[in-house]
């Protein structure tokens, strides 16, 4: 894996690693654009993708309100039978100008601002289905945006991001 750190940019690139859609220890069922029903709600289109952990990917017309997505994430990360070592689950609404707006919840963390790994899964999903073209693509996300690049299959997924300083000890 690599990282680049771009300090005329205040921005991190790194190597994600390739998106994996057959992962049968994470996916016992893989779903790919498949049906997934979950906390009383069902979607169309979820796919699993795995990014060294596991997500799955599900393509919306519109982000859900945070106590619905709560309710639903919870679900659908402790559906045993589908995630048997839990999942972190994605909403994701591409929007006309080609960007895609990200809502998470993560594994044993719950909603939360943003998930790099997430994001790197859900624009390579969105490629597999043809929603988005190969390149870079921008991924808002509620704690700041992202700007992911997939390649062909089974390249890196690379990352690029906005970093600061948040801490500095003593050497």
């Amino acid at each position: 894996r690599a990282l680049r750190v771009l300090p005329s940019l205040d921005a991190v690139t790194i190597d994600m690693g390739p998106a994996r859609f057959a992962s049968p220890a994470q996916f016992p069922r893989a779903l790919d654009r498949m049906p997934l029903a979950a906390g009383g709600a069902t979607f169309g289109r979820a796919t699993t993708v795995s990014m060294g952990n596991p997500h799955v990917v599900l393509e919306v017309d519109a982000l859900p309100a945070l106590d619905d997505a709560a309710r639903i994430g919870r679900a659908i990360e402790h559906d045993a039978a589908t995630f048997p070592q839990r999942t972190n689950v994605e909403w994701a609404v591409v929007r006309a100008d080609g960007s895609v707006d990200v809502l998470v919840w993560e594994r044993g963390a719950g909603l939360t601002q943003a998930c790099g790994t997430g994001a790197c899964g859900v624009a390579a999903a969105l490629v597999r289905h043809g929603m988005l073209s190969r390149g870079t693509t921008t991924m808002r996300l509620p704690g700041g945006t992202l700007q992911i690049t997939v390649g062909a299959p089974d390249a890196s997924v690379w990352m690029q991001g906005p970093v600061r300083r948040v801490f500095a000890g003593a050497t």
